[in-house]
């Protein structure tokens, strides 16, 4: 049973939904964006919906308008059609449903003493919502990766956590092996997705070259977002949320992936970190989303 109390007020609760923006913010203007990536920003087709109905998972809670994946699933042609022509004036107007921009938090033990709030996590948004994101990201994938460091395995396609647990064992046996120094700080950023400032994030994005088009779609997604809380007595009020990305979205693992590659480049850049590795070519760190291992030769480059 959680023993600390979970009205609005607390204050575990309230330090992420009344947080503050940073003090201060990164000169953007010394970086021109790039030119748009040459992705689709057409209208939505049909096969693009039907496609992005078959990857929703199963037996998940729905978000606030009660809307499950099963119902889409089970809609057929007729479904397909009336989400495509939302999807479109989504698309095309620059607005999107307003329970769409609303979720829903409850309580899912993540990790750690289940007493504490902070260790509780879940936010239900709309499934057809998580449908239209899903498009989205579908089209900008592929292009961005190409834009991502090698060094991130969070959230691409072919890459995994295993891929990053076998490439720093296997820098470890061979330092051993040759009595090579090797030093390595682990860092996991405390709730990683809060972290995310939303003006900044705008300006990154431009910066990666997404089109203005996505761009304007995110933040009016993101524009009087709002949550409540389910509790045993019902739902509270909504309040609103004006930092982080959406948890619960399923663009939010990308959008963080490139605010952390934003700030990985410039870290890295004009610095001799990192171990010598095959081709003369530095090898700096290995990450996972937001769980970093940095590697130096000397523990003073750390």
């Amino acid at each position: 049973m959680v023993k600390k109390p979970w009205p609005l007020e607390s204050e575990s609760l309230t330090k992420v939904i009344k947080k503050h923006g940073p003090m201060e913010t990164y000169y953007f203007d010394e970086t021109d964006p790039a030119e748009e990536l040459d992705v689709n920003t057409g209208d939505i087709t049909s096969e693009e919906t039907d496609e992005a109905i078959k990857c929703l998972r199963s037996k998940k809670a729905p978000g606030l308008d009660g809307i499950q994946a099963e119902l889409l699933k089970e809609g057929g042609r007729t479904m397909i059609e009336v989400l495509t022509k939302l999807f479109n004036r989504c698309w095309n107007q620059e607005e999107v449903p307003e329970d769409w921009k609303k979720g829903v938090i409850v309580r899912l033990p993540k990790k750690g003493n289940l007493s504490e709030c902070g260790n509780w996590r879940g936010t239900l948004l709309s499934v057809p919502g998580k449908t239209f994101c899903l498009i989205l990201l579908r089209r900008l994938q592929n292009a961005i990766n190409k834009c991502l460091r090698e060094e991130q395995a969070g959230s691409r396609s072919g890459r995994s956590c295993t891929e990053q647990i076998f490439t720093l064992r296997n820098i470890v046996e061979q330092c051993m092996e040759y009595h090579h120094p090797l030093f390595v700080n682990f860092i996991d950023f405390k709730k990683a997705f809060d972290s995310i400032h939303r003006d900044s994030l705008w300006k990154i994005l431009r910066i990666y070259g997404i089109p203005s088009r996505f761009i304007s779609i995110f933040k009016i997604l993101y524009l009087n977002s709002s949550c409540c809380v389910r509790t045993n007595n019902g739902h509270t009020h909504f309040f609103e949320i004006t930092t982080a990305v959406r948890q619960g979205c399923i663009l939010s693992p990308f959008l963080f992936n490139i605010c952390l590659d934003f700030v990985m480049r410039r870290a890295m850049r004009q610095t001799e970190t990192g171990l010598s590795w095959y081709n003369e070519e530095r090898l700096a760190d290995s990450d996972f989303a937001d769980d970093i291992a940095l590697l130096a030769q000397d523990e003073g480059k750390l």
